[in-house]
C-alpha cells in the first residue's frame, strides 16, 4: 500500500472564516486519494477542491465537494497533541486514522494592528 501526505495549499488557499475555528480553502490533491468514510471509498482525482476544515483540541472535520458531492470525514487528535484550534502542529499516521494515507497539519494565529490614523491640517 503506498502513502501519502494529505496537504493543504496553505499559501493564500485557505483563509479564515468568521465563524469557529473553521477554515475554508482549497485542498490540492497532487494523486488520486483514496479517503474512507464509514463503508464507503471515495477516490478524488488530482485537482483543487473546495474545503472546509474545523479544528478542536479533539478532532479535525475535513469537508471536500468534489463532483457535486460533500465528502465529509472526521479524524480524532491524540490526547496531548500540542493542537489547539489556534496554534500548534499534529501529524495523524493513516493507520491510527483508518485512511490510506498520513494527515498533517498545522495552525498558526497572527495578530496585528495597525496605529491609528493621524493627519496634519
Amino acid at each position: 500500500m503506498k502513502r501519502s501526505v494529505l496537504g493543504l495549499a496553505l499559501a493564500s488557499a485557505l483563509v479564515f472564516a468568521a465563524c469557529d475555528n473553521e477554515l475554508v480553502g482549497d485542498l490540492e490533491v497532487m494523486k488520486s486519494l483514496n479517503i474512507k468514510v464509514k463503508d464507503k471509498v471515495s477516490t478524488l482525482q488530482p485537482g483543487k477542491y473546495a474545503s472546509k476544515v474545523k479544528i478542536s483540541e479533539t478532532q479535525i472535520e475535513f469537508q471536500v465537494t468534489a463532483n457535486n458531492q460533500n465528502i465529509k470525514w472526521k479524524m480524532k487528535v491524540p490526547a496531548g497533541s500540542n493542537l489547539t484550534p489556534t496554534s500548534g502542529k499534529v501529524l495523524l499516521k493513516g493507520s491510527d486514522i483508518g485512511q490510506e494515507f498520513d494527515f498533517m497539519a498545522g495552525v498558526e494565529t497572527k495578530s496585528e494592528s495597525s496605529q491609528s490614523p493621524t493627519a496634519n491640517f
